[in-house]
């Protein structure tokens, strides 16, 4: 049984695999490729708030996957997505000093068996069950309170800047699908960054 299950996700992973081969391969079209094809990562909105004297982070990121991604979803490859995020205090004369860098990790996989979608944060080890994956794509995009630093770590009356940032991370994929994925536009998938500012 263990040996029959191997050899499925061998087959699934070639065939993931032949399609992306087959996309890169493939002539560039003269009109412009649409979203659903290409895909793109955009962080809609942030904010910072104080609780418990710590600076949690809420934020709103959407994740328009290309169709190669949501395929190999869908024939079980696990995606990871990670989240950058960027404290900076203002300085007059010199660079800004990087206050804090976190990365927050996410999985979004799918489970054949049950067809389910789950979504796990690999952080915290938190996941929820979904039941399609629109509806996986919407929780993985919602993030709050997601823990940034101690208020302690910031100086009253200065002024600081948060960074953030998502994208597919891309050396979380099985072996045999990374290298054409990096050579494939369609999964090199980051979004800009989403600048404001926090005033302790």
């Amino acid at each position: 049984m263990h040996a029959y299950a191997n050899s499925s996700r061998q087959r699934v992973w070639l065939a993931v695999v032949t399609g992306l081969w087959l996309g890169i391969s493939a002539p560039a079209a003269q009109a412009e490729p649409n979203r659903a094809e290409t895909g793109k990562l955009s962080v809609q909105g942030g904010a910072v708030r104080l609780m418990d004297e710590v600076y949690v982070l809420d934020a709103q990121v959407d994740y328009q996957f290309s169709a190669p991604v949501l395929e190999a979803l869908e024939n079980g490859v696990p995606l990871v997505v990670e989240l950058q995020i960027e404290v900076e205090r203002h300085r007059t004369w010199l660079w800004n000093e990087q206050q804090t860098r976190l990365a927050q990790r996410y999985q979004l996989s799918y489970h054949a068996l049950t067809e389910q979608y789950l979504v796990k944060n690999l952080n915290s080890a938190v996941q929820q069950n979904l039941p399609s994956a629109e509806a996986a794509i919407d929780v993985l995009g919602q993030v709050t309170n997601l823990p940034l630093l101690d208020k302690r770590l910031l100086d009253a009356g200065e002024n600081y800047t948060v960074r953030l940032r998502a994208q597919l991370d891309l050396d979380a994929l099985p072996t045999p699908l990374r290298l054409p994925a990096y050579l494939s536009p369609q999964w090199r998938l980051t979004s800009e960054w989403y600048t404001w500012p926090l005033q302790p």
